[in-house]
């Protein structure tokens, strides 16, 4: 009996919260949101660590060396 209720509470729970976010969709102009999303995403990266940042140079070398590493550990490559 409990599960079932807690089971209709998670139900109304999903229903409303896409409700709210379809609602909140239809407020955005598109452009502005991409805009906003990137603006956000940018300031994000910002806040990390440099070696923590992602698509960055270094970073990618970094991660190239480590898989090239597994590879030649896991006989991959020679």
């Amino acid at each position: 009996m409990e599960d079932d209720k807690i089971a209709e509470l998670r139900e109304d729970l999903a229903k409303t919260l896409a409700r709210e976010e379809a609602k909140r969709n239809r407020m955005w102009d598109p452009v502005e949101r991409t805009k906003v999303l990137l603006a956000t995403l940018e300031w994000a990266e910002a806040q990390l660590r440099p070696e923590q940042r992602r698509n960055t140079m270094e970073s990618a070398l970094r991660r190239q060396a480590l898989l090239l590493e597994q590879m030649k550990k896991d006989g991959v490559i020679g």
